[in-house]
């Protein structure tokens, strides 16, 4: 959780997601889901990566990025600037991309990061990581950042005419 305050009627116009230290053994096997302090959610990382394992990775999500995830078996993750991606049908063997919603939000099908442009920054910030097969390991060392761009409304004056 990441608790986001001080954006006085702010409205967001760009978020930017950071995973550090991104290790799994298998990566196909992981779903990644932001959930903003509204309600709003997005998928922003699904069945990646080739069947390689991944080790400390810096993994940088921006929806104005160059390239998608990559989504074939014979490329592996690797740290990197991206696009969100959720790759539909990857090695998840019939799995679907769903969270126990006892600690998590159901997924609402946005993948982009611009699902949470116009909303209020200020709130707790919830990231979901979800691994596909128990018997497949991984971990988030160094953890998760957010950069949040927002506009301010100018202060409005008025003149007081004599």
């Amino acid at each position: 959780m990441i608790q986001v305050s001080g954006f006085k009627n702010a409205t967001i116009t760009d978020v930017d997601l950071v995973l550090k230290g991104f290790s799994h053994t298998f990566t196909p096997d992981v779903d990644v889901m932001l959930a903003a302090p509204d309600g709003r959610n997005a998928l922003v990382m699904s069945d990646v990566g080739g069947a390689y394992p991944a080790a400390n990775l810096t993994i940088r999500l921006e929806d104005a990025a160059v390239a998608d995830l990559p989504s074939s078996f014979l490329t592996p993750l690797i740290s990197g600037t991206y696009r969100p991606t959720n790759v539909v049908g990857n090695a998840d063997s019939g799995a679907v991309d769903s969270f126990d919603t006892a600690y998590a939000p159901v997924p609402s099908g946005n993948v982009a990061l611009s699902t949470f442009d116009g909303g209020d920054p200020n709130g707790e910030w919830r990231l979901f990581i979800r691994n596909d097969r128990a018997e497949r390991a991984g971990n988030l060392s160094g953890g998760w950042e957010l950069t949040i761009t927002a506009t301010i409304p100018a202060k409005k004056t008025t003149k007081k005419k004599r």
